[in-house]
């Protein structure tokens, strides 16, 4: 009989997780992304969302993020290779993040046999689409749905590609700032006042389309969930994650409302942390689930 997994996570801090997910899963590892910030490198989780927005609206400075270090990674998984029958990497693809390359690096500096345990998986997600992943990795296992760890870093990275992901913006500014969009198209959208709305599709951020409300914007992201959310799936149980930047009021409105309508599906929340939030700015709503 083919020995159970024992299987240990890995992800970066792109990743937005529900907080309950770090106590009911407990075999989480976080490898720590770098923000470079006035002529300082900090880890992301030592720097508030709220501290760098207080400091970006009031100085003429942005911060630039980078993927965790190699020693990072490599630390990370020669510290679970003793104790597991595999490690699964789960990362956002390289059009998103360098993460997936650097952890591949440190898989191929480990011996030949750790090197057998380690499964660096494309996500072909970001963000709360990891989360879902995270997820379905998880029911995976244990209902014993296959026991192979090659199988299942094959599933879950063909999972990744079903899971949608989308999300809209409060201001166009913090894309400004961050050089993610030219002055001409900030200009236009803040003279119009309209929310824009952005999927990830094919490795990349594309625009979904928008709308000249915030109202508008929130009902079109619950329409087109209720539209193609798959309610059944054969390897996981569905799940809607809610993320937000500094808008916990709306994910609530938003999660009341899914809950009226999927009432047999969980719906969590998560707090979007510094690596997409910087970039994206307050007031940022996603939602990623299974279609």
């Amino acid at each position: 009989m083919t020995e159970a997994v024992k299987y240990a996570i890995v992800i970066d801090n792109s990743a937005d997780l529900p907080a309950n997910f770090l106590t009911r899963y407990a075999n989480i590892y976080v490898a720590r992304n770098l923000i470079h910030f006035h002529d300082t490198t900090y880890f992301a989780t030592e720097l508030s969302l709220k501290e760098i927005f207080k400091d970006v609206d009031t100085a003429n400075t942005f911060p630039k993020t980078s993927a965790p270090p190699l020693s990072e990674f490599i630390t990370l998984f020669k510290k679970l290779i003793p104790t597991h029958t595999a490690v699964f990497a789960i990362l956002p693809p390289e059009r998103l993040s360098a993460s997936l390359k650097t952890a591949l690096s440190a898989k191929n500096e480990l011996s030949a046999e750790d090197q057998k345990k380690i499964f660096v998986i494309n996500s072909h997600q970001g963000s709360i689409g990891i989360g879902v992943l995270v997820k379905c990795l998880h029911d995976l296992i244990q209902e014993k749905k296959t026991e192979k760890p090659a199988d299942i870093a094959q599933i879950i990275e063909e999972i990744g590609k079903q899971i949608t992901l989308i999300g809209t913006i409060r201001t166009l500014d913090y894309l400004l700032k961050g050089g993610r969009i030219g002055r001409a198209k900030w200009l236009l959208g803040s003279l119009l006042k309209y929310q824009p709305l952005f999927q990830l599709k094919n490795d990349e951020v594309q625009p979904l389309g928008r709308t000249r409300s915030r109202e508008k914007a929130l009902k079109l992201l619950v329409e087109h969930t209720l539209t193609h959310i798959q309610t059944e799936t054969k390897l996981c149980k569905n799940i809607i994650i809610i993320g937000h930047v500094l808008a916990e009021e709306e994910a609530l409105t938003l999660k009341n409302t899914f809950t009226s309508q999927l009432s047999d599906l969980e719906i969590e929340i998560a707090e979007m942390n510094s690596l997409v939030g910087i970039h994206t700015g307050p007031g940022t709503i996603a939602v990623a689930y299974l279609s």
